[in-house]
């Protein structure tokens, strides 16, 4: 469960694979975690960012306590956490320990996900182009109201431009 607290090595052990995990030790900010299975009942934890494997027992004696911040985390695409408003997005590399494959941490307030270097470079790019139109938008919204236009044709107008960059 989301927000689950994490005490234990056998609280650690026990959780699916793909688990992301937080800890808040005091003088290094938020640490985050991904639980691997490792088979054989085997749970391995990479560092979220960094380079470092743990086992349960050594994760908990180390960084505990833990919060499960999300579920269903993985290292090929993207991982979907709740989000809730509030923040800046960030973005830091990562390399698997466990499976050599590269990652990217997105973060947004309290909420991580981590996604391929593909997927990171299609979602900034996108990121890019909606905040191109928003300021392209402002800029004719500003100029249409500036020689009188009204509300009604400014919102038709700046929908039907909407429909055009989206069909190129």
């Amino acid at each position: 469960m989301t927000g689950e607290m994490i005490t234990t090595a056998a609280e650690v052990q026990g959780l699916p694979a793909e688990c992301l995990l937080c800890s808040e030790r005091p003088g290094y900010g938020p640490t985050y975690f991904v639980t691997f299975d490792c088979g054989d009942g085997v749970v391995m934890i990479d560092q979220a960012g960094a380079m470092g494997n743990w086992l349960p027992g050594e994760l908990v004696d180390e960084w505990g306590p833990l919060v499960v911040v999300a579920r269903g985390m993985s290292s090929t695409g993207p991982a979907v956490a709740e989000l809730e408003e509030g923040g800046v997005l960030w973005a830091e590399s990562g390399v698997s320990l466990f499976t050599g494959e590269p990652f990217v941490t997105l973060r947004w307030g309290s909420h991580v996900g981590q996604c391929s270097p593909d997927d990171a470079r299609q979602t900034a790019m996108s990121i890019l182009a909606a905040a191109e139109a928003a300021e392209s938008d402002a800029a004719v919204v500003k100029h249409l109201r500036a020689i009188g236009v009204g509300e009604q044709a400014v919102g038709q107008f700046i929908g039907d431009l909407r429909t055009i960059r989206d069909a190129s």
